[in-house]
């Protein structure tokens, strides 16, 4: 090697070079890496990393002389993001925090703040002149509100007249998502039941007629309006409905469906509650019409698997399944998991509370279709252990593995039975993992997470977990933020001192029921300079502050 490239630098790196090395650091070492040096700091007042810092402010009152908020206007940086949660009161002066960061922020969401209303939330949003989206509630919302650059409003829960609705959306002029419920523009109390659909009806018309390009998300109760509500909206021909959840007593017509989904070929995000009294030919014509579908829920699942699973041969567009079984499947069902699975794009598999032991060849075949598969739910299932290291072997590149419930598993399964390219620890990518009440795990499991880019942990239940698997948690499991360990009780003081000196990214855990550790979680994390919720019975510490991505 020669001398000058010796002594070559991250320094003398690209400007580009170094912002692409930047964006893999969390928010907490991105503040102190911007301390280093100007040039480091310029870099991180970049517009690339301001729209990844957000600000969350959750059950706690809000006034610029006092934290939390005061923290956030001593340490003068902007942010895109802002969450509003359950704040309780709200200063006058606060008016100077939002005229700080407000035309900084691109993504604003309040929810049940009561003391921002009226006046005070038009005074507000006059800040947010940036904004593109905006999620309310539990709100009171306020017209004549001047939001030009508004892309995406969700009203969730939030009672509004339908002329004031109509309205405003209207005079939102680049607005391209709506989010409804069907009680959004409907007071209850003072609607007649039968005038709820015909204002309903003539909302949506008068919506559609104005805002063509809108894509819309709505929730429908069919039981409450009856199935002429499908009628009337499938002859809405510019409504471009995005995601629809429908909620169905199994009394709806072949015939309504049909007409409803031949119209409404733009729902991207499909929700089928009660699908239990869901039939086949309804699937079916989901498979017709909904070319564009990229995600399917079942909520309330259906008693046979093949039913709901067939859809997927017939969409070549889907990206996400989620199927929730909450029963019994016979025997003879068993092997037919994913008779019908052969969709290569698929991303996402959930199929949590099945109650029954997967075979192996569904599991195999699993692998075999979705070899890029990111995300999958097993819950409750009696997935085996031979199972399991199926899993680990054939999806390396999965993120996302929920298998809460899941009591057959044992270590020998976790482990690969000695065989690291079946053992956890040959899933490097996984960045979430989920094995609460899994009762027959224990440290011998813990020892195989080797998962540097393991974000979420939650080892809920799991008594069998002592200081010898927290120690390797904390030393290959460096970017946690996230780590439930309630009930664990065999954890003890020098588990949380190894937690709160190794784990620099931790951002909440939960020691519920962990009283061997009570003593010491009255210290621990509370030197620490980016704060950290502790979760424990009846207890939470701290409240109110929070910085995320």
């Amino acid at each position: 090697m020669s001398e000058a490239a010796a002594t070559i630098g991250i320094e003398d790196f690209p400007t580009e070079v170094i912002i692409h090395i930047f964006k893999f650091l969390n928010p907490a070492d991105r503040i102190e890496a911007s301390l280093v040096c100007t040039k480091w700091f310029e870099i991180f007042s970049l517009s690339s990393f301001v729209n990844q810092f957000y600000i969350n402010f959750f059950n706690c009152s809000l006034s610029k002389f006092e934290p939390p908020a005061s923290t956030f206007m001593n340490a003068l940086r902007t942010y895109s993001g802002l969450n509003l949660s359950d704040i309780y009161s709200v200063d006058e002066d606060i008016d100077e925090f939002w005229a700080t960061f407000g035309t900084s922020v691109t993504d604003l969401v309040i929810k049940n703040c009561t003391c921002i209303t009226g006046v005070r939330f038009q005074r507000m949003l006059r800040h947010f002149v940036n904004l593109k989206t905006l999620k309310l509630y539990g709100q009171q919302l306020v017209m004549g509100l001047k939001m030009n650059s508004l892309q995406s409003l969700d009203l969730t829960e939030c009672n509004l007249d339908k002329d004031d609705a109509e309205k405003m959306i209207c005079e939102l002029p680049v607005l391209q998502k709506l989010r409804l419920n069907w009680d959004t523009i409907i007071d209850i109390e003072n609607v007649p039941r039968n005038a709820v659909q015909g204002h309903t009806i003539q909302f949506l018309e008068r919506l559609s007629a104005k805002k063509e390009m809108l894509k819309l998300d709505l929730f429908l109760p069919v039981p409450f309006f009856g199935h002429e509500i499908l009628l009337a909206l499938s002859n809405l021909a510019n409504l471009r409905l995005n995601h629809f959840v429908l909620k169905t007593s199994g009394d709806v017509p072949t015939e309504v469906f049909q007409k409803f989904f031949e119209t409404q070929s733009s729902i991207e995000i499909l929700e089928l509650q009660n699908s239990r009294a869901l039939t086949q030919e309804t699937l079916a014509i989901v498979t017709k019409y909904l070319t564009n579908l990229k995600e399917i829920v079942l909520p309330n699942g259906t008693p046979y698997f093949e039913t709901p699973l067939e859809i997927i041969q017939g969409i070549d567009s889907i990206e996400s399944v989620s199927i929730n079984v909450h029963f019994e499947v016979d025997e003879e069902r068993r092997a037919c998991l994913t008779k019908q699975l052969m969709r290569q794009k698929l991303r996402e598999l959930r199929l949590p509370n099945i109650h029954t032991r997967i075979c192996n060849e569904s599991l195999l075949k699993v692998v075999k279709s979705f070899p890029d598969l990111q995300s999958l739910d097993l819950s409750s299932s009696r997935i085996s252990d031979d199972g399991l290291q199926l899993l680990f072997h054939g999806l390396p590149y999965l993120r996302e593995l929920i298998l809460d419930k899941c009591t057959e598993i044992t270590d020998d399964g976790m482990t690969g039975c000695r065989n690291p390219l079946y053992a956890v620890s040959n899933m490097r990518g996984l960045r979430k993992l989920s094995l609460s009440t899994c009762k027959k795990l224990s440290d011998i499991s813990v020892m195989q997470f080797k998962l540097p880019e393991l974000v979420y942990l939650n080892l809920r239940n799991l008594d069998r977990v002592t200081e010898l698997g927290i120690d390797v948690i904390t030393t290959y499991c460096r970017a946690l933020e996230d780590l439930n360990l309630a009930n664990c009780t065999e954890i003890n003081a020098r588990c949380i001192v190894l937690l709160d000196e190794n784990l620099h990214r931790l951002r909440c855990i939960d020691v519920s029921g962990c009283k061997k550790a009570t003593e010491q979680l009255k210290t621990s994390f509370a030197a620490r300079r980016r704060k950290v919720q502790v979760i424990m019975s009846g207890f939470y510490y701290p409240l109110g502050m929070d910085e995320f991505c």
